[in-house]
């Protein structure tokens, strides 16, 4: 058991918050899909709330706080809500990230040499 609690993905507790953060995700995209107003303040609201979490909760991916996981969802969302302000204010596709995300070779290439992961 010692392995387990020792490990760099946060161990037993942490496997609680890893599955909450994908619940707080798969919320976010329901949203996402049926009213992209609320998926803005959503958005807006998850960034507030976890500012106002690293006053009282520190920022830890090896323990996964509640404040990395708010952290990390809302930095997502707010990614794609810029994308999305992005599209929507040319009005037209994604373009270069569509074919990007179409192509997982060119992704797979990019991350594996250019940045030097081996």
């Amino acid at each position: 058991m010692q392995p387990t609690l020792d490990s760099v993905q946060g161990g037993l507790f942490g496997s609680v918050s890893w599955a909450a953060m994908l619940m707080l995700s798969t919320v976010f995209a329901d949203i996402y899909r049926k009213n992209k107003k609320m998926f803005a303040l959503s958005a807006l609201f998850f960034c507030l709330l976890a500012l106002s979490l690293l006053w009282y909760f520190p920022v830890s991916k090896n323990q996964v706080s509640s404040s990395y996981a708010l952290i990390t969802i809302s930095a997502g969302a707010d990614t794609v809500l810029c994308i999305l302000m992005r599209c929507l204010k040319k009005r037209r596709g994604p373009g270069l990230l569509l074919w990007w995300g179409a192509n997982p070779l060119l992704l797979y290439v990019s991350i594996r040499y250019c940045w030097g992961y081996s």
